[in-house]
């Protein structure tokens, strides 16, 4: 699995930043962030199996179809959220 994280400061107070990981199989998350006087503010990218399309609070999930791969070990989408 590779690991990476990255954050820096603009001087005003507010940091930015991303971080994530891809496993063997391909599966991938990529969190982009901001944190400020507006709040802490995340857009999510991944293709891991189970997740879907979605918004909670401030963060945002973008999701690709998961790798073949992921799909072999039995991994399934996730019924939707009602």
């Amino acid at each position: 699995m590779s690991q990476y994280r990255h954050e820096y400061s603009d001087g005003t107070g507010s940091v930015k930043g991303s971080y994530g990981f891809m496993d063997p199989p391909g599966q991938y998350r990529n969190v982009e962030y901001v944190a400020g006087v507006d709040g802490f503010k995340a857009a999510i990218t991944s293709n891991e199996a189970g997740l879907s399309k979605h918004a909670v609070g401030d963060a945002i999930y973008e999701i690709q179809p998961p790798p073949p791969a992921a799909m072999v070990q039995g991994l399934r989408k996730a019924a939707p959220l009602k």
